[in-house]
């Protein structure tokens, strides 16, 4: 029973470790994707928001929000 409950740990503590690997593999994806330079300007806002799309192998038309501080917190308010 022993030797069952050490090689559980080492199996979940392996499955923890590729979990960690994949999501920071997936950040830095995302990451480049976003800060790519070749976005598309899709529209603006009088308040300056912009809508940037691209188009991206195997997935299709991706858009990309980027908003001023200011627009979003009077949009929520604050």
């Amino acid at each position: 029973m022993c030797m069952t409950v050490l090689w559980y740990l080492k199996a979940t503590a392996f499955q923890d470790m590729k979990y960690k690997q994949e999501g920071q593999e997936v950040l830095e994806v995302s990451w480049r994707i976003l800060h790519s330079p070749d976005w598309k300007l899709e529209k603006e806002t009088s308040d300056g928001d912009k809508v940037y799309s691209k188009k991206m192998p195997g997935v299709g038309k991706v858009f990309k929000l980027t908003v001023s501080i200011s627009s979003f917190l009077r949009f929520f308010d604050l």
